[in-house]
């Protein structure tokens, strides 16, 4: 599912890349990526990102509201030129995904050039990043069954043994 969304947001905002990211003690830790390089995949994944105001997800997070960077060079409040660099991109988009009135992650989209996002990309992002929200949820609350199933002592025969 949420290889869909990231491949489908990317698709319909005109992205090179579109990442998701989920809060994990105090900070967004990528955990899906289309349109990247091996290399940068790895240098995301092994630098995950404070919930700041330095970049775009970390203000996404704050702020709770879908918003852009028209041009990360060109921001003084942008602080990680590091993943700038590594990836190349100069027009970021990103939109929370809010669960129960909790930040749980962000969806992010990027083009490689200045061109920023229009209203409808913005819409469109912040649509996949619910549905991401949901997802993410789904599959905590399918864990949550599993290790509740698995502490679950062994019990020795049917339920039927006990009818009296």
């Amino acid at each position: 599912v949420l290889t869909t969304i990231v491949e489908s947001v990317r698709r319909l905002c005109r992205s090179q890349a579109a990442l998701l990211y989920l809060i994990e003690d105090g900070v967004y830790h990528l955990i899906k990526a289309v349109g990247m390089s091996a290399e940068s995949i790895t240098y995301f994944a092994q630098h995950p990102i404070p919930v700041d105001r330095e970049t775009l997800i970390g203000r996404v997070g704050i702020d709770r509201a879908t918003q852009q960077i028209a041009d990360v060079l060109a921001d003084p409040g942008y602080g990680r030129h590091d993943l700038q660099r590594i990836a190349g991109f100069r027009t970021t988009m990103g939109a929370p995904m809010i669960f129960d009135d909790e930040v749980v992650g962000a969806l992010s989209v990027w083009r490689n050039e200045v061109s920023p996002f229009d209203e409808r990309e913005m819409a469109i992002a912040s649509g996949f990043a619910g549905q991401a929200a949901m997802a993410v949820n789904g599959v905590k609350l399918v864990q949550e069954l599993e290790a509740r199933r698995a502490s679950w002592p062994e019990r020795s025969g049917s339920w039927r043994h006990c009818r009296r």
